[in-house]
């Protein structure tokens, strides 16, 4: 195991890429990535807030966890499957600064989960500039992380826990 001020000597230098709000407390980004990810294994009751929206395909909660520096977070439940899955958005200005978030979180993430294996899509997917998919060993948790340019004015890093399984589908 490696040690705490080990690892959150390496969250200040990676979380400082991350939005200016999260500046403040960069170990609470890794704090909040943990969180997303502990809550996988009960499918995020832990998160799960008050519903907000029900498009007939998706049903959408309030997040009691914030990554800083995130525009948004949210638990959601694709209806066809009961799948369920935690996402953070992170907006950006231009691509280079979402490449930049992206690199960060891609690096909090190796650090905070050291045994998992990062695996880039290349190509991304049709609108994105980047895709990984992290997974733990037992290939039950995961993080798909993405930059999403599909749409120029709206640009951004988007974190989706869910199983892996789940996130490839």
């Amino acid at each position: 195991m490696i040690p705490v001020r080990v690892i959150v000597a390496a969250l200040l230098v990676a979380a400082s890429a991350i939005p200016a709000t999260a500046r403040a407390s960069e170990a609470d980004v890794a704090d909040a990535i943990a969180q997303f990810v502990n809550a996988e294994t009960n499918s995020f009751a832990g998160l799960q807030g008050k519903q907000t929206n029900d498009d007939g395909t998706y049903v959408y909660y309030d997040s009691s966890v914030q990554i800083p520096g995130s525009s948004a977070c949210a638990i959601y439940t694709y209806k066809k499957t009961g799948d369920k899955y935690g996402t953070c958005d992170f907006a950006a200005d231009t691509e280079q600064e979402a490449r930049t978030y992206y690199d960060a979180l891609t690096k909090i993430i190796q650090k905070i989960e050291p045994g998992w294996e990062i695996d880039p899509i290349d190509p991304p997917p049709h609108g994105h500039l980047v895709a990984l998919i992290a997974k733990d060993p037992q290939n039950t948790r995961g993080i798909y992380l993405y930059v999403d340019t599909s749409d120029p004015k709206n640009i951004r890093v988007t974190t989706t826990f869910g199983t892996p399984a789940a996130l490839k589908s």
